[in-house]
């Protein structure tokens, strides 16, 4: 009888703190949870908590001794601030510390190639061939605005909608707007920017 209840007793404590299957991620893991989180709740205007999860991320390759991840955390979040035209150098210089830290040669060469971009640097206009919906989300819009093509904005807002990026569906909107010649339109579609624009949740960080 005490050996029956001795074994019930550890099998309910196991129970409490051990699922089968169900281990804690890595650390790695989580980082890169956390940059996709933060890469969600930026387009979707999220961004103080795209902020916050930006942040866990640094802690956990901080917390790794991984420069080379912090340097590429710091990139993208450049990128995505690039995406809706607020220049950010700074965090191009901060990955580029992490990067000569860690002595990591591809990221210190996508450093050097977005310092290098200005507005007049050209750029090969191929949405098709973009990896994914993101990159070919912003390759639209440029396909737009280079080519003045309503066809290439409308597409990027069918997609932009789906996915609920509202960053990326105002500059659609405001896309749409300077290649309008309809004062009506034009006036519609600042109403629905305004509308949207409260949905931005801003962020001092």
């Amino acid at each position: 009888m005490k050996i029956r209840l001795f074994v019930f007793i550890l099998v309910a404590i196991m129970s409490s703190c051990y699922t089968p299957g169900q281990y804690p991620p890595p650390m790695k893991v989580q980082a890169l949870d956390e940059m996709d989180a933060f890469r969600n709740y930026f387009l979707q205007g999220r961004l103080c908590d795209a902020a916050v999860s930006f942040g866990h991320a640094v802690d956990l390759y901080a917390r790794l001794d991984d420069m080379c991840a912090l340097a590429d955390a710091h990139i993208q979040m450049y990128l995505f601030h690039a995406y809706i035209d607020r220049r950010r150098d700074d965090l191009l210089d901060r990955a580029a510390e992490f990067a000569s830290t860690g002595e990591c040669g591809p990221e210190l060469k996508r450093i050097e190639e977005l310092r290098a971009i200005t507005p007049d640097s050209g750029l090969a206009i191929q949405p098709d061939s973009a990896p994914n919906d993101i990159f070919r989300s912003v390759m639209l819009r440029k396909a737009a605005v280079a080519e003045k093509e309503r066809r290439y904005v409308e597409e990027a807002l069918r997609l932009d909608r789906s996915n609920g990026w509202i960053v990326f569906v105002l500059r659609d909107l405001d896309i749409l707007s300077a290649l309008s010649g309809d004062p009506v339109e034009r006036d519609r579609l600042r109403k629905r920017m305004e509308f949207l624009s409260s949905y931005i949740q801003e962020c001092d960080q």
